[in-house]
């Protein structure tokens, strides 16, 4: 069974490696990830912001980079019913009141966190096995990126305590490095696509030469 078509290309002209928003009329490269970023005005590498688009559309852009949906949601709120909390710390100078579980809100971005590096690694893994990456000299750049997202899963699964604030600014830190891996992981992909566009271009133009020059 085909992987389901992201929603978010009813915004934009499918061009096989590049999209092109249907409200600016703007080309970029890339894929649906982008798309998303474009819309939302999500900044990013090489995204540019779409003017135009309406803000029905740019709130559900939005709510869709920030990975929040509502069967993950109810995961995470079943989970806290069950009376999952974090493990006290021995460090006395911390005031009682300032030692607390993570709330609901922040198990559900740090479930969508993991999820969303989780998919991460699946798709640079795919990016890993193609030959055509290690000819391009892009091995070592993969493995950077391998070793990023593997930090992150590392992190995320170390239970801390600290407070709600430190909390939400290194979860927000965590999901914006992860963004990034994806935009990097987008331009591999892209690039992919366009050097065997090219490869069978140049083979076409040769067959044609040879059976020219057979005539």
């Amino acid at each position: 069974m085909g992987r389901k078509r992201d929603r978010f290309w009813d915004y934009a002209e499918d061009l096989k490696g590049h999209f092109k928003c249907n409200y600016c009329k703007h080309e970029f490269p890339g894929g649906a990830s982008r798309i998303k970023s474009h819309l939302a005005g999500v900044k990013g590498h090489d995204i540019r912001i779409c003017d135009f688009v309406p803000e029905d559309v740019q709130k559900e852009a939005y709510e869709a980079t920030q990975g929040t949906n509502k069967k993950l949601k109810n995961a995470s709120i079943s989970s806290s019913d069950k009376g999952s909390t974090i493990p006290s710390t021995s460090i006395s100078t911390i005031p009682k009141e300032k030692i607390v579980t993570q709330s609901e809100e922040e198990h559900i971005d740090e479930i969508v966190l993991d999820d969303v590096v989780g998919r991460l690694v699946t798709k640079a893994f795919s990016l890993a096995t193609k030959d055509i990456i290690f000819k391009w000299g892009f091995k070592e750049e993969l493995e950077s990126l391998f070793d990023s997202l593997y930090k992150i899963k590392v992190v995320l699964h170390q239970k801390r305590q600290v407070s709600d604030e430190s909390v939400r600014k290194w979860l927000m830190e965590l999901r914006d490095v992860a963004y990034e891996v994806n935009n990097v992981l987008d331009e591999f992909d892209y690039e992919i696509i366009r050097q065997k566009v090219q490869i069978q271009s140049q083979m076409i133009d040769e067959l044609a030469l040879v059976l020219e020059q057979s005539c």
